[in-house]
């Protein structure tokens, strides 16, 4: 169990707060889903509640000398459902989370500004650390749940009757950078972002011919060692 200050409210705009940082026993896979479990607990004497845990996952330790870290980061997860109210009882954070890189390391807090910041004067009448919202956490894990599965189709046939009309992976692919297709000279016809959908046009915009062509789905940078490869039959 530890104890972090998420939110402090001394005076308008100070900004200080605490944050968790936790490192992972094993690298996850880009590509896989994961569930994460904590446990929060609000201190007896803070006054505040936050609304709004967030989670930033990460590949390398934050190491900033900036105690701020507001505006410098964006957390992949924010917990907007639930309000960590009990003095008493445990209240679990539950969320599934898809690794788009290769994360080792998660940390759990405030990334917003105090004046942005989603919160409620929940004990006015605290004394001590009354100007802090002040959690325990526990019991977190993270579990694989799911191990990414992609399937690419072989065949598609753009000939607009609404079946079958664009290429385009299958499964979680959000972590790959860019999906490139070549026809049989290898030249280059079209490089394609998420949601990686091809229509069967060219670059230019003309319509490309029936054929078998190549294509070449390439991870993003934090995702390297991973790329896949085929051919695709395109028929109209």
């Amino acid at each position: 169990m530890i104890g972090f200050a998420p939110l402090n409210n001394y005076i308008d705009g100070y900004n200080y707060r605490e944050y968790i940082e936790l490192s992972f026993s094993k690298q996850l896979s880009c590509g896989n889903t994961y569930h994460f479990e904590g446990y929060f607990n609000l201190a007896n004497l803070c006054r505040y509640s936050l609304k709004g845990f967030e989670f930033y996952f990460s590949e390398k330790e934050i190491n900033n000398e900036n105690d701020y870290l507001y505006n410098l980061y964006t957390p992949q997860v924010v917990d907007t459902t639930t309000w960590v109210l009990d003095t008493l009882n445990w209240v679990k954070i539950t969320f599934d989370f898809v690794a788009d890189k290769l994360y080792s390391f998660v940390t759990i807090g405030n990334i917003k500004s105090t004046s942005s910041a989603d919160y409620i004067d929940f004990n006015p009448l605290a004394l001590g650390q009354q100007y802090y919202s002040y959690y325990y956490l526990d019991g977190v894990t993270l579990t694989q749940v799911k191990e990414s599965q992609i399937e690419i189709p072989n065949v598609f046939t753009p000939n607009d009757d609404g079946l079958n009309d664009v290429f385009q992976p299958i499964g979680e692919v959000a972590y790959f950078e860019n999906l490139l297709i070549f026809n049989r000279w290898g030249n280059e016809v079209a490089n394609l972002s998420y949601p990686f959908q091809w229509n069967g046009t060219t670059q230019n915009g003309n319509e490309a011919l029936e054929g078998v062509y190549f294509y070449l789905l390439n991870s993003n940078e934090g995702c390297k060692q991973e790329q896949k490869q085929g051919m695709i039959h395109l028929i109209r």
